[in-house]
């Protein structure tokens, strides 16, 4: 349910404090009904579906204790019930008036607004929809206003490298134009110029630009050219340059410039978090830009070959209970037709085309996994899908207690900042947002009243190591030093992985493969890993056992989830000028 739709039943006899309640309540999106003693209040409750009562424990003629009572016993638990009191702040008089009218909470006055709506949003979670972030919100519209655009845009600040396509893509499918800065947690910077929804200029603190590379693989000049007009003294861009010794033709020069946008575009979709500004500025026009049928191509070279399965498994997890609503199919096959990997196209589509969720198909049998998920975040984020209101679901206990158990075991491998999806520069409201949506979901209160034993104690461990997450980081001191601590950790973690490599390494070259392989899947085991890690994992386990069957079964069974993943599209020109002597002589040159 949404704010909107939910009733509040407020007791305050103050009318001063009931005006000012009510009224922020309301503007913080509930629908608010208040009254000031308990006859009217009880009147109110016969009449109306009331969720949450909020009542002041010292009202006229009957208290507010004696009425949350009476509320209580003749409503059971279809009612929550906050009380608050201004002159009642004895322990053992707060004791008492929780335990006779089994309230949620005791508020004592004066009280933050924030803090109130925070718990009544707490009080409330198993009713109210996840309040998604405004990027996130425009996965759940069928279209996209100018309005949701520009708000997705600008309100977005912190996020995973790994979201940028879908604000690129929020771009690219508009009129907006603007600079769009990006600061990655290592440090680089990244400046991107947006016209009228098209990309126009990316520019990094890189050295390389690579322009001279990009002519020879594109094929619009030689080796030797380039060369000889680098061998020669002048300060003008080497594509001016070879114009004029006519070795190369000017149309070129805009089409390269076009890849190296795409490779430094390319560059900035990284698996690390980013800080975000876009401010809306007059961008003058270019002859070099890359449009939104372009962008198709790259945002699925990106999703195929940079998000990683894990992280689509954790982006989706909080979309389990939303079904799946598809644009027209001929439209989508047309748009992804000339699109490599999608063999499986016209079966998925029609699976998807029934309007489950995630979770009502994997019970149906459906992989949820790497392929599965690639392909619908490219209709997700380029808006050929979308997701329909939240409805609960008829999930398999077992499948989701397998479910659970995979997660725990990935939880319990990250740190606190991962665990709740943020990044170490998270601000204290987006922790406790954080927490707050993760408990709508995985709180023990959550379950339905059949859930067996194994699944509650599933839940709990996993809710358990959200709320050591959350009260980690919530105080400000406390989160210093887990950073410091986390600082330390991973400095002599990555030592110890790297010594480890080592030893493997050397067991390899002296044929004890077992010794090998057993240090090799330890360190695949850990959420961040060397990425030439696989190679040498395959290598051992090829060593470790020889083929009984046939060898194409065989190098199936050694390279599930480590061979490499189809790479493809304009970002594998920068994988393909990567020749290290053309870099030397040539970095730096445009």
């Amino acid at each position: 349910m949404k704010r909107s739709q939910i009733k509040i039943l407020l007791v305050e006899d103050d009318p001063s404090q009931g005006r000012s309640l009510q009224e922020a309540l309301k503007r913080y999106g509930y629908e608010v009904h208040w009254v000031s003693n308990a006859d009217d209040a009880s009147k109110l409750t016969t009449q109306g579906e009331f969720k949450l009562a909020i009542v002041d424990c010292l009202l006229p003629k009957t208290s507010g204790v004696e009425f949350a009572e009476n509320l209580s016993k003749s409503h059971q638990d279809d009612i929550k019930i906050i009380l608050t009191s201004g002159i009642y702040k004895d322990k053992n008089f707060t004791r008492d008036a929780l335990q006779r009218t089994r309230a949620a909470s005791y508020v004592s006055k004066p009280f933050e607004m924030e803090k109130l709506f925070s718990l009544v949003d707490e009080v409330l979670g198993n009713l109210l929809d996840p309040d998604l972030p405004p990027l996130l919100d425009t996965l759940t519209l069928n279209e996209l206003s100018a309005e949701s655009r520009l708000k997705a845009v600008e309100e977005t600040q912190s996020i995973h490298g790994f979201d940028l396509p879908l604000v690129y893509s929020i771009i690219f499918g508009s009129h907006l134009s603007g600079r769009m800065i990006l600061m990655s947690s290592d440090g680089k910077a990244a400046t991107l110029m947006f016209r009228n929804g098209e990309l126009t200029q990316v520019e990094v603190k890189d050295s390389q630009s690579y322009f001279g590379v990009l002519l020879v693989e594109m094929g619009f000049t030689s080796t030797e050219e380039v060369e000889d007009v680098l061998s020669q003294t002048n300060s003008r861009p080497i594509g001016e340059r070879l114009v004029a010794a006519h070795s190369l033709s000017p149309h070129a020069i805009r089409i390269v410039r076009q890849e190296q946008m795409v490779i430094r575009l390319s560059q900035t979709v990284q698996d690390q978090f980013v800080d975000v500004s876009f401010e809306r500025i007059d961008v003058p026009e270019s002859d070099e830009c890359l449009s939104k049928d372009r962008f198709l191509n790259l945002a699925w070279d990106w999703i195929c070959s940079k998000i990683t399965p894990d992280w689509l498994v954790d982006f989706y997890n909080q979309w389990l209970e939303y079904p799946i609503v598809l644009s027209e199919i001929p439209l989508i096959k047309r748009r992804l037709s000339a699109l490599p990997g999608l063999d499986a196209l016209d079966r998925t589509l029609a699976k998807l085309n029934q309007k489950h969720t995630l979770a009502e198909l994997s019970a149906d049998g459906l992989l949820i996994d790497g392929p599965f998920l690639s392909l619908l975040h490219l209709l997700l984020i380029e808006k050929m899908a979308y997701f329909g209101p939240r409805r609960a679901t008829a999930e398999n206990q077992q499948q989701r207690i397998h479910r659970l158990e995979k997660m725990l075991i990935d939880l319990n491998k990250r740190d606190y900042f991962q665990v709740l999806g943020l990044s170490p520069k998270a601000a204290e409201k987006e922790i406790h947002r954080a927490y707050m949506d993760l408990a709508k979901t995985f709180h023990p209160d959550k379950l339905e009243p059949n859930a067996n034993n194994e699944l509650r104690k599933v839940t709990d461990k996993i809710f358990a190591r959200i709320s050591e997450a959350y009260d980690a980081l919530k105080d400000g001191q406390r989160r210093a030093q887990y950073l410091l601590e986390l600082q330390q950790g991973s400095a002599e973690k990555i030592l110890q992985n790297e010594s480890a490599f080592e030893q493997g390494l050397s067991h390899l070259r002296k044929g004890k493969y077992k010794l090998a392989l057993d240090i090799f899947a330890r360190l695949a085991s850990q959420r961040q890993h060397r990425t030439d890690l696989s190679i040498y994992l395959a290598w051992s386990k090829l060593k470790v056992g020889a083929p009984d069957t046939k060898i194409e079964n065989f190098l199936k069974a050694i390279g599930a989830g480590e061979q490499p993943r189809q790479r493809h599209g304009a970002a594998s020109v920068c994988r393909h000028s990567a020749r290290r002597g053309r870099r030397a002589r040539w970095r730096g040159r445009r």
